[in-house]
């Protein structure tokens, strides 16, 4: 019997876990197809997950009615706000990045509006017609966040609304960390601009210099890319193989509780994200993070970061 490339990726698959034994059977029984949004989803239990406890703090939902409110609900988070009478500023470490996020509320409270400043032009030459183009090019992979260029303040920023009606300290720190990670994979397109800024602080690292140093998404080590074979896992119980081909098309094998799920399709890499569209028309994209070598961070819109290795 010649074995698919599916059998490649189940073998794959064994070192995080699974057990390659089952090849034994026919194809079609160790794979099902499985639409790749719902692989990348959170975890769903076969019971009713257990609501948040009333004293946990950072599970509490509430609508935002004033600044105050949302300065305390920012502390919840762990974060430390210093708030004026119209907005409320954060500051994230990320990567080597010290990221200043401001957030305040629209004029009808119906969004609460994240601003990641990143890139201070004040005495610098304009942003180039090419750069400009390059970051209205990204906000459509980004969206609904989207790069913006604050004329009175001479700033390029990320900008992210968000629907005020459900609101946690969870919830606020998730989406700060999603824009921080949206940053890093474009640094490319801003970054160059911040150099001697106190916007976006660049943090020195051990690596800088060294070959083959972990770099910021899309800007992949010299002679390396994310084609091949590569493995991640969430738990000791559910686990991912992912091949990506020359040609721009991926499978993807999915392992949970024993039982394996297969995806197929054409992927693209392009503003910091991996795009994943299934054969069934199915559209997925994700963050990238740092890649090196030998690992590449990928983060699902919707659950956790996942840090795939390498296959030999």
């Amino acid at each position: 019997m010649t074995r698919p490339l599916s059998y490649s990726l189940l073998c794959l698959a064994a070192l995080i876990g699974a057990s390659c034994v089952a090849h034994h059977a026919a194809a079609d029984d160790l794979f099902s197809s499985i639409p790749i949004d719902t692989v990348f989803n959170p975890p769903s239990a076969s019971t009713t997950p257990t609501p948040a406890q009333p004293n946990d703090k950072s599970e509490r939902i509430q609508r935002v009615l004033n600044i105050t409110q949302l300065t305390d609900i920012l502390r919840d988070a762990g974060l430390e706000p210093e708030a004026d009478e119209a907005s409320v500023l954060v500051k994230l470490q990320h990567s080597r990045w010290t990221f200043t996020v401001v957030l305040g509320l629209d004029e009808q409270r119906e969004q609460i509006v994240l601003i990641m400043r990143l890139a201070d032009l004040t005495g610098k030459p304009a942003l180039s017609s090419d750069r400009l183009l390059a970051m209205l090019s990204a906000s459509r992979e980004l969206r609904p966040a989207f790069f913006s260029y604050s004329d009175k303040n001479k700033r390029v920023e990320l900008i992210l609304g968000i629907a005020n009606d459900a609101i946690s300290p969870r919830l606020l720190r998730d989406q700060i960390r999603r824009l921080a990670q949206m940053a890093e994979g474009t640094a490319g397109l801003w970054e160059a601009q911040a150099a001697n800024t106190n916007v976006a602080t660049t943090t020195p690292t051990a690596s800088a210099g060294v070959k083959n140093a972990a770099v910021p998404a899309g800007a992949a080590p010299a002679g390396n890319s994310l084609l091949g074979k590569w493995s991640a896992a969430r738990s000791d119980k559910e686990a991912f193989a992912i091949q990506l081909n020359a040609d721009n098309t991926f499978v993807l094998v999915y392992i949970k509780d024993g039982k394996q799920s297969r995806s197929t399709g054409q992927y693209a890499i392009a503003a910091g994200q991996l795009t994943l569209t299934g054969s069934d028309g199915t559209k997925f994209a994700g963050t990238l993070g740092t890649i090196t070598a030998k690992s590449f961070e990928f983060t699902p819109p919707t659950s956790a970061k996942l840090t795939f290795q390498k296959a030999a």
